[in-house]
């Protein structure tokens, strides 16, 4: 799902994203095999950004781009619980997160990654009905 960025880079997404955290010193390079495991370096830097992404989901405040689209993919990769920790604030912070792109020149991409998500999720869970059919028939 890399969109061409192996073609480009010769790295898949998450292994760029991960070396551009790596090379700025926020995440330690990763280890283990598969299942790479990579640790936060910078904490003071992880802690200043969910406080900057709480404080966006909690308000009404316009967003500058960047906080936008951060705030945005908070929602695709289910953090909601780290930017709204307190059960309460979460509807504000879900309807915050689903419209932070809207009316910005980023809310084609903010749909257009939404929806490759969907794609995704649909097909893996197609291919698990597929693999637990086959299973119950094979035996």
């Amino acid at each position: 799902m890399s969109r061409g960025l192996d073609a480009r880079l010769g790295t898949g997404t998450w292994d760029t994203a991960v070396a551009g955290l790596v090379a700025h010193a926020v995440v330690s390079r990763p280890t283990g095999g598969i299942r790479s495991r990579t640790e936060v370096v910078d904490v003071a830097r992880r802690d200043a950004l969910v406080a900057t992404l709480r404080e966006a989901a909690a308000g009404d405040a316009s967003l500058d781009p960047r906080t936008a689209v951060l705030l945005s993919m908070t929602g695709p990769a289910q953090l909601l619980e780290v930017v709204a920790p307190e059960r309460g604030s979460r509807r504000h912070a879900r309807q915050r997160i689903d419209h932070a792109l809207d009316r910005t020149e980023l809310a084609a991409v903010g749909a257009l990654v939404r929806r490759v998500i969907a794609d995704a999720a649909a097909v893996a869970a197609s291919t698990a009905v597929v693999a637990g059919a086959a299973a119950a028939t094979s035996g």
